[in-house]
């Protein structure tokens, strides 16, 4: 975060979930007018060990910080609470939580500058290539992602490929990739689906710059990949609607290669 002229301070928490944790932690900053400006929590059942961290704005507050601490640490189930002190004035960054994990695996955060270098502009440079490799590299992402839903969705009783591909299409969402709105198609045999996707980060970001044609690669790999696990057959993604060129939202159909 940069907050120019601000005095912002990170905090560090670890300590075991129970009902009403999170309150008497932000219930201290509220009693003493302090803003805070993020909070987030991993997850932990009850009972389990978690971590939580904030960011919160100090200036024109006076409370010593040691005694702030204090209080966070005096609460019941805390085991441990500690600073981020900024690097510098206007400036924090979580520098406690690496690695990210993404439930048990671990994870980067890629903003949208990295990736119109990875999905736009791979394609200026290798043409035809790049496209090919974003459909292999999205192809590869869907196959590996379908295994872990696969697994996840089995564990909690859900069997039907319907029931895997909804839990899929929520994880999508949550991602950051786009909207699965609708499966207007399916079937197990011989395999087939149609997709309908809104806010396809791949192609958003080829709007600008698109040249009016079907432009998505890595997320139709993407799709191909997880229907190829889910249906046990390689599986091929053709991409029939696209808001770069011009279309509402994106389309595709999904088939045995």
């Amino acid at each position: 975060m940069f907050y120019k002229g601000k005095n912002i301070y990170g905090l560090y928490v670890k300590g075991i979930s129970r009902p009403g944790v999170c309150r008497d932690i932000l219930s201290i900053f509220a009693e003493r007018g302090i803003n805070i400006l993020y909070f987030s929590t991993t997850v932990a059942e009850r009972g389990e060990e978690g971590v939580a961290i904030c960011f919160f704005d100090l200036t024109d507050i006076t409370v010593p910080l040691e005694r702030l601490v204090n209080e966070i640490r005096s609460i019941r189930g805390v085991k441990m609470a500690a600073i981020i002190p900024p690097k510098f004035e206007g400036f924090i960054a979580d520098t406690v939580s690496f690695p990210l994990m993404l439930g048990d695996a671990r994870a980067v955060m890629i903003d949208e500058s990295a990736l119109r270098g990875l999905l736009r502009d791979v394609r200026k440079r290798m043409g035809s290539g790049g496209e090919a490799m974003l459909y292999h590299f999205g192809f590869e992402t869907g196959l590996d992602w379908a295994s872990y839903v696969v697994r996840e969705a089995e564990g909690i009783g859900l069997t039907e490929p319907l029931e895997k591909l909804s839990i899929a299409a929520d994880i999508f969402k949550a991602l950051g990739y786009g909207v699965i709105e609708e499966i207007k198609a399916f079937r197990e045999e011989p395999p087939y689906m149609e997709v309908k996707v809104s806010g396809n980060i791949e192609c958003a970001l080829g709007v600008e710059n698109g040249d009016g044609k079907i432009y998505s690669h890595f997320i139709r790999g993407i799709l191909a990949g997880f229907a190829t696990r889910i249906f046990d057959r390689e599986m091929y993604a053709q991409e029939t609607r696209c808001i770069v060129r011009g279309d509402p939202h994106c389309e595709f159909i999904i088939k045995p290669k």
